[in-house]
């Protein structure tokens, strides 16, 4: 069974702006059927939210099908309750700490690690969540120090 993850919005639109980069190889990853990325219809509501901004420019006629598409490669996960009263700095970004830990406390990767302080997380009992940016998991996922 692929190793199931949680990818951040950061990290979507990055892959799909530089397909390049090193977001565009975690999503390469989940393509090929190496990780499993979970979400959950709030993330996904997100994710197309923010695609279909202007400043992104993609073409509103490849974003319904792209929708489609990423769906066959996430899991549908529950998000788990989580801590109320102000656990991140930005509300916004606990739906992605909570199919996290609705998940089993896989990985979160995001390219704002400052959005998920260890501190916080931490003070609220929540231990079991990696957040990592691209690199680090890739660094992980391969076995590289």
């Amino acid at each position: 069974m692929p190793l199931c993850l949680v990818i951040d919005t950061n990290v979507l639109v990055s892959a799909l702006i530089s397909p390049a980069g090193k977001p565009a190889s975690v999503l390469n990853l989940a393509l090929a059927g190496q990780i499993l990325p979970a979400a959950d219809a709030l993330i996904f509501a997100e994710y197309f939210d923010v695609l279909t901004r202007p400043k992104f420019g993609f073409p509103k006629e490849i974003l319904s099908p792209l929708a489609s598409s990423l769906r066959r490669f996430f899991q549908p996960v529950s998000p788990a309750p989580l801590p109320g009263g102000g656990l991140l700095p930005h509300p916004e970004d606990e739906k992605f700490l909570a199919v996290a830990l609705g998940a089993g406390g896989v990985p979160l990767v995001t390219g704002n690690k400052k959005h998920f302080p260890e501190s916080l997380l931490q003070k609220h009992g929540i231990r079991t969540v990696p957040v990592l940016t691209p690199d680090e998991f890739l660094a992980w996922h391969f076995g590289e120090s």
